[in-house]
Parts: structure tokens; sequence; C-alpha cells
């Protein structure tokens, strides 16, 4: 049935019976998708299940709703030459292309190699700049070692929206639910006390592993009136958003090091969800950090790992009590986890903890650091006011301010160890989401991001890894938008 896709224009009207035999527990069947060759937003038409007859039943779901992708122009991915070079080192290089509305970001290349086509081994997760003309190449120095090496790659794309993160490691994500028992009416569910966190971490990709999406489907699709990106009146790039990927794998097992990883908690602003900042947190993770950030009480849409979606539904009320608590209460499961995860136990340095917030998550993480001695140091992207409670300020601090706002409250409460700086042409999205949100341009938030990205990163190993580069001390010409720098 037509939505906005027309039948024999984007599909072929499809109709007839499917029969199940006795015991028979699924069946299927095709509608074919009718590709036309023009570039044109995503469209979607309707299935319907009707007229069951015998003893069977429909259940409570009848509809569907089948969303095409606009694929002009993409091509799949694939191997345009493998070349063994005179000092035994083997080069690749990649074909396939994405849609042109998908050329401001970056195509994802996950490669797979193998000695005997057999046991398979993740090799590298490969960018393409979109707008790039040359061809994506990649050499394979460890293939001097070996007597025969197998590479493969996958056909379809991942697309990201920001660049890869600069650190040595790969990346990993997991999703996992959180429960305080102490509280309830959470997302205004009277009998809900829980929230979702999402883990990012220094990881060793499997085979087969694919990267996480940046949002989860059922909310990157939703366009209804009760949506987040109908509550702030998003249009650019939504209808790409439920094609966007991570730089991180899912489930990915712990990276193969010896010893632990610091820990930042990150607070995202007021109605934002834990995965807005994700460029950051990857940035951060990808520098040997476990990074952990959760959806607030006050968040506007929420989707767990289980499949439960609500949104529509944020708490006006930015207090910050709530905020607080899930900070202490995640905190105290990464303590668990430590002792008893299959994953991360043993793992995380929980004397080196450092907390991240922007806008209302800025004041959220310098009370809790004023309550909570755990805390080691504390990031503040944008921050939006401070609670009033952060005088005689001891934690170390760092606040990155967009250049209208000159806010200085954690500055001004601290006697030492504080920095203060504004980079220049930015928003208040710049430090969120700016790929949606803000009106500056992708390449100027790019290259805004990448200066907060670098001084959080100096400033968190300063007082978390004890390796100080001295960035954060000062101005930097390889980050010229840094302005009005100031430090006790």
């Amino acid at each position: 049935m037509d939505g906005t896709a027309l039948a024999d224009q984007d599909y072929v009207a499809t109709n007839g019976t499917l029969a199940f035999a006795a015991g028979e527990l699924s069946g299927s069947f095709e509608v074919p998708i009718i590709n036309d060759g023009t570039r044109e937003a995503d469209e979607n038409f309707q299935v319907v299940l009707s007229n069951v007859s015998g003893d069977a039943s429909l259940g409570t779901v009848t509809n569907l709703t089948v969303v095409l992708c606009d694929s002009a122009g993409m091509t799949p991915h694939g191997f345009g030459a493998i070349h063994r070079e005179a000092d035994g080192v083997v080069k690749l290089t990649f074909t396939g292309g994405v849609s042109k509305r998908f050329q401001p970001f970056f195509d994802l290349h996950p490669v797979e190699v193998s000695t005997n086509l057999v046991d398979w081994q993740a090799l590298a997760l490969l960018p393409r700049t979109n707008s790039a003309t040359n061809e994506l190449t990649f050499v394979d120095p460890a293939a001097k070692q070996a007597s025969a090496r197998f590479y493969r790659v996958p056909t379809n794309h991942y697309t990201a929206a920001y660049p890869k993160p600069i650190g040595p490691y790969p990346l990993g994500r997991i999703d996992r639910l959180v429960t305080d028992p102490t509280r309830r009416n959470r997302y205004f569910v009277s009998t809900n006390g829980s929230f979702a966190i999402s883990v990012w971490y220094p990881a060793a990709p499997a085979a087969g592993q694919q990267p996480a999406r940046w949002f989860e489907a059922v909310m990157a699709r939703d366009t209804s009136s009760a949506s987040y990106w109908a509550y702030f009146s998003v249009t650019t790039w939504l209808d790409r958003l439920p094609y966007l990927w991570t730089y991180s794998f899912n489930d990915a097992p712990l990276a193969e090091v010896s010893g632990t990883f610091p820990v930042v908690l990150f607070s995202p602003g007021a109605t934002a969800n834990r995965r807005h900042d994700t460029e950051q947190l990857e940035g951060l993770a990808s520098h040997g950090y476990v990074v952990v950030a959760f959806d607030p009480y006050d968040a506007y849409d929420i989707a767990w790992p289980d499949g439960f979606y609500v949104s529509g539904r944020a708490d006006d009320n930015y207090g910050l009590k709530d905020r607080i608590r899930d900070l202490v209460v995640v905190l105290d499961e990464l303590t668990k986890w430590n002792q008893t995860d299959a994953r991360f136990a043993g793992r995380l340095d929980l004397d080196k903890v450092g907390a991240m917030g922007m806008s209302w998550g800025g004041p959220t993480i310098a009370e809790w650091a004023q309550q909570d001695g755990r805390c080691k140091a504390v990031v503040l992207l944008d921050p939006g006011g401070t609670g009033g409670n952060v005088q005689g300020f001891s934690t170390p601090s760092l606040t990155m301010h967009r250049p209208d706002d000159s806010d200085q409250a954690v500055f001004a409460a601290s006697k030492t160890n504080a920095v203060w700086f504004q980079i220049s042409n930015t928003d208040h999205p710049t430090f969120d989401n700016y790929v949606v949100f803000s009106s500056y341009s992708l390449a100027s938030n790019r290259e805004a991001v990448r200066t907060s990205n670098a001084y959080a990163l100096s400033f968190f190993n300063k007082w978390l890894k004890g390796q100080d580069d001295r960035l954060h001390e000062g101005s930097s010409p390889d980050f010229p938008r840094m302005i009005n720098f100031r430090k006790k």
C-alpha cells in the first residue's frame, strides 16, 4: 500500500496468500523494489496482513512500514587491486562509493585478514572521505612475515558523520541498563528505576563484528511530532540519520594489553541522550580511557538495548539532584564490574576517575565533584550555569565556551589547577551534536571539535595518567580557534 513511495514507480505492487504448514512458524514473500536512478529522499510503503483463515490468528502487529533508502550513486565495496610491493608489504586498493547525499561524511571499510581462509581477524577500520577523488589504499606490513595472506571487506556501507578518532586503540561499545532501587518514575514510568548507559573502551575487534550505529534505528527513524528531532525542529540530515554509524564495534572484546584504564563519566546536556557526544567520547576511548555516558532523567527520548523506546517525555525540571545521583550510581556499578564483570574485572582504574559534561551536564559534574572525592578532574563543554554550589572548588577543571558565553563560575571558584578559554566561530550545539543542530558548517565545527578534543585529552592525561604534554597550559599554533585563554 502506498505511503510516500508509489506502486509501479518505486516498488512493484504485490499481493497473495502466505500459507503455513502444520508446525511452521515463519514464512516470507518478496516485494520487488524499483531503482529509478534518481536522487531523492527516503520513501516508504505499507505491508498489510489480513484475511487470516483456518486455525491461525493475527498478532497485534498487522501493518509494517518499509523504508526505501535512496541508493543513487552507490556501488558496493570491493577490491580494486592487491599488490605485493618490492619490500614484501601488501598494498590494497578499495572500490565502492556512496550516494551523493552522504558526500560530506565518511565511508567506512572494515577490513579482515586470514592466512587460511578459515580463521579471520579484524585488521583495520578504514575511513574514506566521500568528497575525495583519490583511491582508498591500505598497506599491510604484516604481510612480510606471511606465506599466504587473504583479505575481505563487506560490500555494504557504514557511513560516519565525523572523522575517525586519532588514538592508537580500536574501539568497542556496549549498552547496558543500570538500576537504582531507591528511585522510581523515571521517564514517567511509575515502576521504572532503570536507565541506559553506553560504554566506549579500547578494544580488540573480532572478525564478523560490525560498527555500532550512532543512534538506535527506532530513534533515528522517528519523525513523529513527539520525536526529539521534531521538538528541536530539525530538518538538516534527518533523512540520513538512520544510516549513520560510528567507529566503535558492537560488543568487541577489551583490548589485550596489560594494566588498567582510567575512567571518564559523561553527563549530556538537558534533554539530550547518551549518544549525542559520541565523537568526543570515542576520541577519549581511542587514547586508552573507558568512557561511560548515561541517559539523564530529563532525556527527551531514550532507547534501551532490549528495544524499549519512549520519546516526548522530557522532564522540564532540570534540577541537579537526580543527575548527580546518576553519577554516583554509575560509578558504584563500575566498582562492581571491576570485581566480577567478565569483560572489565580488574581492568578499570577507579583511583583515576574524571568527568566531562556538556551544557547542563557541566554543572552536574562540577557539583558531583564537590561531593564525591572519587572524581579527580572535570572538563566542562560550554556549561549552562553552575547550580550555585561550587565555592572553593578544588578539583582540577578545564572549561571551554563558545565566544558569546563568558561564564567563569567554576574557574572563578577555583584557587588553582583551573583552565578556561573560548573557541571562536562556535555555537552551543558545536559542543554537542553539531552534525544535526549547529548553525555553523561541518568543516568549521569539525575544526572546533578537534580543538576541544585535543585540550580535553591533554587535561585528562595530566590528571588521570600523569602524562603532561602541557598543551592545556596555553595556546598553540596548531589550534588557532582557541581564544581568551586563562589559567590558575
